[in-house]
C-alpha cells in the first residue's frame, strides 16, 4: 500500500502531472512573459479601440536587433495617441537557453511595452506567423483600431514605417 502512495502523491504535488507556465522575467524597467499563440491573440484582442502594432523577431536575428530602436521610438512617440507597441521573440528555445540575454537586449533598448516570447511548438508558432503574413524576420503584424489584421506594407525606410502608423492612428 505505501508504495502506492508515494508516487500518488508525487503527482499530486506536480499539479496532477501538469506544469506550471512559466512565469515573466523583469529587470526592473521591462518585462518578458513567455506566451502562447493563443493566449497572444487574446491580449491582441483586449485591446480593442488601439492601433496594436507588433514587432516579430528573435535575439539570433542581426536585422531584428538593428531594426528595434525603431519599434522602440514608435512606441514613445505614438503610445499616447492610441498606438500599442508589443514585441514578440518567435523563437521559443531563446527563453530556454538565452532569456536573460533577451532581457538585456530589450531593457538595453528601452521596451517598455508588451514583451513576449512563444512557449508553443515551433509548428503551431509557424501557423500564427502564416496567418499574419509573417514570412521572415524581422517582421511587422498590425492590427487597426477595429481588431482587423491589417496588411503591412514592405517598408523600405522608417519614414514608411512611421506613415504607416500614423495612418492607422489617424482612421
Amino acid at each position: 500500500m505505501r508504495r502506492g502512495i508515494i508516487p500518488l502523491l508525487a503527482v499530486l504535488a506536480a499539479g496532477c502531472g501538469t506544469q506550471a507556465p512559466p512565469v515573466a522575467i523583469s529587470s526592473g524597467q521591462v518585462e518578458l512573459t513567455p506566451v502562447t499563440v493563443t493566449d497572444l491573440e487574446k491580449d491582441i484582442a483586449s485591446y480593442k479601440g488601439k492601433v496594436v502594432y507588433i514587432d516579430a523577431w528573435f535575439l539570433g536575428c542581426p536585422p531584428c536587433r538593428d531594426q528595434f530602436p525603431h519599434t522602440v521610438q514608435l512606441h514613445r512617440k505614438y503610445a499616447a495617441d492610441g498606438l500599442v507597441v508589443m514585441s514578440v521573440d518567435i523563437k521559443s528555445d531563446e527563453w530556454k537557453e538565452s532569456r536573460e540575454k533577451v532581457l538585456k537586449f530589450l531593457t538595453e533598448k528601452g521596451a517598455t511595452f508588451p514583451n513576449y516570447i512563444f512557449q508553443d511548438r515551433p509548428d503551431k508558432v509557424g501557423i500564427w506567423m502564416d496567418r499574419h503574413g509573417v514570412s521572415a524576420t524581422p517582421a511587422v503584424v498590425a492590427f487597426n483600431r477595429d481588431g482587423r489584421r491589417v496588411p503591412v506594407p514592405n517598408f523600405r525606410t522608417n519614414e514608411e514605417e512611421e506613415a504607416f502608423v500614423k495612418k492607422l492612428l489617424g482612421e
